[in-house]
């Protein structure tokens, strides 16, 4: 008789994978504007109580869009609201560069932080249905590392981009 209580039960797999990705490089790309986004500000004329603004609101975004999103996993479904504030999160991300004014910056960095909010609050609740129980504080241990690990390329990362591509 197979004693089922020495098993191990899997932590690593496809999904758990997928979703440690996901985590490092939503924290990554979050934090690769975090450093140079005042400098592009700045270079459009924006003065330094415009650059606190611009850098405050996304964290305004995030506190009103994350009961929201908690509101909104329990009725409507973890991974649906996880992809629309990823694909939020994304889109934002990505006009950064097309954002000719300090005023298109500043309402797409609320988008920016709406999406922030919603995509890290329900990461954390899909990623804990995909961890076995039995190794649940293992599971989200390897979770949370992910996004402290995402600062430690992001600083150099950020400045190689910005001295390559802004200060041609």
């Amino acid at each position: 008789m197979t004693d089922f209580r020495n098993v191990k039960t899997p932590l690593w797999t496809k999904d758990f994978i997928i979703i440690l990705l996901t985590n490092l490089f939503l924290y990554f790309s979050f934090q690769l504007l975090l450093p140079t986004l005042p400098v592009y500000i700045q270079s459009l004329g924006g003065s330094d109580g415009i650059i606190g603004l611009v850098t405050g609101i996304s964290t305004i975004a995030a506190i009103i869009s994350r009961p929201l999103a908690g509101i909104f996993l329990d009725r409507i479904g973890k991974k649906g609201i996880f992809l629309t504030g990823l694909l939020i999160f994304i889109v934002a991300v990505l006009a950064y560069r097309w954002l000719p004014t300090v005023l298109l910056i500043l309402i797409f960095r609320f988008i920016h932080g709406f999406g922030w909010g919603i995509s890290t609050t329900s990461i954390s609740t899909v990623v804990s249905d995909k961890i076995p129980r039995k190794r649940f504080g293992e599971g989200i241990g390897y979770f949370s590392l992910t996004g402290r690990k995402s600062s430690h390329g992001c600083c150099s990362s950020n400045w190689l981009i910005y001295y390559k591509y802004v200060l041609i």
